[in-house]
């Protein structure tokens, strides 16, 4: 069963712009609760350092790709005190079968929404939120395990996963202005619809897709190719610049 660990907005989510906290949180309980419905497990954190408006954003500090998992680095400093919990989530959640976790150390920053796993590769962002350090770190560390990395520069998006997704069967959905296609060469890529910029920060489930509700004709396009869809208001995180992807961790895959 997939796991997903979550994190609802705490106070200081308001610190991050003009947002409504309770509106925040009854999208973010409304997620968890499709999550639910979908078959994942929920992980509720709720007690946990609140070091930034952005704690919510689990999804930033790590990545589980199966048989390892990836401990990132914030490129906001104040986020680095999350890291020894979340990685203690992550042993508690995979107990006795939790795979190896790779660090990230400084200087190098690295976040999970810029890690995006496709097979025997693993495409990684060089956006404002991973350096060129923590591309090289997390490199190395997986060419130990027999994985290659492909960086692949992220253009006017904030992570990697702002500008692309897989979707299943070797299939991407993309904005191509966002980021150089050349390193996903081979991948049958989709042109996300304009004026949906949300919409490749969807969620990947086994069987099934979350997509922003602020991207239905996305929605259509996914569903018109036979995959099960379901649209997802995060629009108070997407005021506060926060994506979907960012909101969620899946542990467990």
């Amino acid at each position: 069963m997939l796991t997903v660990l979550a994190r609802a907005p705490g106070p200081r989510f308001a610190e991050a712009g003009a947002l409504d906290l309770v509106l925040a949180r009854a999208q973010h309980a409304a997620l968890l609760e499709l999550l639910h419905s979908l078959g994942a497990r929920v992980e509720l954190a709720v007690e946990a350092p609140e070091a930034s408006p952005y704690s919510c954003c689990v999804g930033d500090l790590a990545v589980d790709l199966g048989e390892l998992v990836v401990l990132g680095r914030p490129a906001h400093a104040q986020r680095h005190v999350e890291l020894a919990w979340v990685a203690a989530v992550l042993g508690a959640c995979r107990g006795a079968a939790a795979p190896p976790l790779i660090r990230i150390e400084a200087p190098a920053t690295l976040e999970g929404p810029d890690v995006l796993g496709e097979e025997d590769f693993v495409y990684v962002g060089q956006s404002p939120r991973t350096n060129h350090a923590g591309l090289k770190q997390l490199a190395i560390a997986l060419l130990a395990h027999g994985k290659l990395v492909k960086a692949v520069e992220v253009r006017r998006a904030l992570h990697l996963s702002n500008a692309c997704a897989p979707i299943g069967d070797g299939a991407w959905l993309v904005h191509a202005a966002q980021l150089n296609l050349s390193r996903l060469r081979g991948l049958d890529a989709i042109e996300a619809p304009a004026g949906e910029p949300q919409a490749p920060a969807l969620l990947a489930l086994p069987g099934a897709l979350i997509v922003p509700a602020s991207a239905p004709r996305t929605l259509e396009a996914l569903a018109g190719r036979g995959l099960a869809v379901h649209l997802c208001d995060v629009s108070e995180f997407e005021r506060a610049g926060v994506s979907l992807r960012s909101l969620v961790l899946p542990i467990g895959r």
